[in-house]
């Protein structure tokens, strides 16, 4: 499996009725090499026990072992997660399970227009069909941390704008 990603723990974790209870889920896209996945799952756990429950599908295998991926991803990305960040590289460009992320993920923004849904992460220059270059990104160089902090920052704002 490729590390893209999504949580799923408990009832209905993704279900966007969880979104009214302050349960906020993020999914993750990538494909990339050994040490970007190693960087993955560091800010993944920076964001875990900062209580934000994300999806990453290495966490997850016993829950998809035996699902129809092509539907069970499409809904998450579509319609359950609250973000989706994305980890952009030429890895990610040329998997043919991130381009069907990536299309589930885009449908949800061209359907929510006025809600920050995306947030791509560059591992490097390559340029993503259908990503807007007016859309701000992060640089992967600024390290698993500061990308797990700077998340739990723009959760805290939306948060507010709930209360």
């Amino acid at each position: 499996m490729q590390c893209c990603g999504h949580a799923k723990t408990g009832i209905q974790p993704w279900s966007r009725s969880a979104q009214a209870q302050g349960r906020f889920v993020m999914t993750w896209q990538c494909h990339s090499p050994v040490k970007i996945d190693s960087s993955l799952k560091r800010s993944a756990e920076v964001l875990r026990a900062q209580g934000v429950r994300v999806f990453i599908d290495s966490f997850e295998q016993a829950d998809l072992w035996g699902k129809n991926l092509f539907e069970h991803l499409h809904r998450i990305y579509s319609t359950e997660a609250r973000f989706c960040l994305m980890l952009i590289s030429h890895h990610y460009v040329e998997k043919m399970w991130t381009v069907h992320e990536r299309r589930a993920a885009q449908e949800r923004v061209l359907n929510e227009r006025n809600q920050e849904y995306l947030l791509p992460v560059r591992i490097d220059s390559t340029p993503l069909p259908g990503l807007p270059s007016t859309i701000a990104y992060l640089n992967a160089s600024s390290g698993p941390k500061a990308i797990a902090q700077l998340f739990v920052r723009k959760l805290g704002g939306i948060l507010g704008t709930l209360s």
